[in-house]
């Protein structure tokens, strides 16, 4: 195989994780490059190798990278760091040995507000790094991933943006629409689910009916969470659900989705025809706005992570008042169009393999066409 792609994630994964990867976009790539011509590594943190096709999953340690390594002699060599952790390791390749170095962002985490504030200033000579891929690709999470990448001086032709693909959630259960607002969320303090929490509280005496509020999902908060509501005295309407595959359910029986410093719901919210508020993380509005069915509600500081105590209580009001006025108004059955043969998923996966493969054929410094969304994309 004259092409390998070294593929360098900072976590766990194994065949068994990419075979259920719900709405996330590396592991139905990895999955798509099993079945690829090319030979991928993709080191990660698991403690056994595994063989999915042409994909092996390998425990990233000095052995493995240096048997890896020897593989690629005389081959053309793609790098795709995840996230950031193996930037630097990255570079160091590129400049050595002169493999074209791509980085693979879920998004980038900070928000405007951080951006331009003087913490990030001072980090930037060790962000610039960035500056050294050939190819950046953020999946477009609502986080504003080109004015992140514009600070750090990355030109603008090399940074593209993807949104997710639509997932098909079809409503095979039969569910109906009931007295529930549901957050589906990790329960992190990077998500701010205690947001939601808040914003339930301050709206659920101004309601024509009684709603109960269901957490889906579970992590180190859930504690801290049961405590808020015991707090607000709300904790005998919400309902904490813990970890749960069973999307469908969950989505056609609520009456609206309240989405925590997250992206996925949104887009599954549009998927299921699921009214929906969201915070705009810095980029929602360009990404989603046009959806009848989303609203943003505005957040100037942007991106994930603790909500700065100055902007919490107009953002939860501000919620507050938007789930008063779509419950009251019984707002939960607006229809949604989606094109699926466009915002689906394999033409979402088959963009970034032909960014794989331009990198791959080239043999000098790629430039990558940027991606730019407004309201048409919708």
């Amino acid at each position: 195989m004259d092409k390998i792609i070294l593929i360098f994630y900072p976590g766990e994964s194994s065949i068994e994780r990419i075979s259920k990867p719900a709405n996330y976009s590396l592991p139905r790539m990895l999955t798509l490059l099993s079945e690829s011509n090319g030979k991928t590594y993709f080191f990660n943190y698991s403690k056994k190798a595994e063989q999915l096709g042409n994909l092996s999953f390998v425990p990233f340690n000095a052995f493995t990278f240096l048997r890896a390594l020897w593989q690629c002699i005389g081959r053309d060599v793609l790098v795709i760091s995840q996230e950031g952790r193996y930037d630097r390791l990255g570079v160091w390749l590129k400049r050595i040995f002169g493999f074209k170095l791509l980085l693979r962002r879920g998004g980038v985490f900070y928000g405007r507000g951080y951006i331009q504030g003087k913490i990030f200033e001072g980090r930037k000579k060790k962000l610039r790094l960035a500056r050294h891929a050939d190819a950046i690709i953020s999946t477009a999470d609502g986080t504003p991933a080109r004015e992140y990448f514009a600070a750090l001086d990355v030109p603008g032709d090399k940074v593209v943006t993807f949104l997710n693909g639509f997932p098909v959630i079809e409503n095979k259960g039969g569910y109906a629409r009931d007295h529930y607002i549901t957050c589906i969320s990790r329960l992190q303090k990077i998500k701010s689910v205690d947001y939601v929490v808040k914003s339930f509280a301050a709206a659920k005496d101004r309601l024509d009916e009684q709603y109960t509020l269901r957490l889906v999902g579970d992590g180190p908060e859930r504690a801290n969470l049961m405590r808020l509501a015991s707090d607000l005295k709300i904790e005998d309407r919400v309902e904490f659900v813990g970890t749960s595959r069973d999307i469908e359910r969950w989505y056609y029986s609520s009456r609206l989705i309240l989405s925590a410093l997250s992206n996925n719901p949104v887009i599954e919210s549009i998927a299921t025809a699921s009214p929906v508020i969201c915070v705009d993380l810095g980029e929602m509005m360009d990404l989603y706005g046009k959806y009848p069915n989303v609203t943003v509600v505005p957040y100037p500081y942007g991106g994930c992570g603790k909500i700065p105590e100055a902007e919490e209580s107009p953002l939860v009001q501000r919620t507050a008042d938007e789930i008063v006025r779509i419950l009251n108004g019984k707002l939960w059955t607006t229809p949604v169009e989606i094109d699926y043969e466009e915002r689906g998923w394999p033409k979402r996966l088959r963009k970034e393999m032909d960014i794989y493969e331009r990198l791959l054929t080239s043999n000098s410094k790629i430039k990558v066409e940027r991606r730019v969304r407004n309201s048409s994309d919708c």
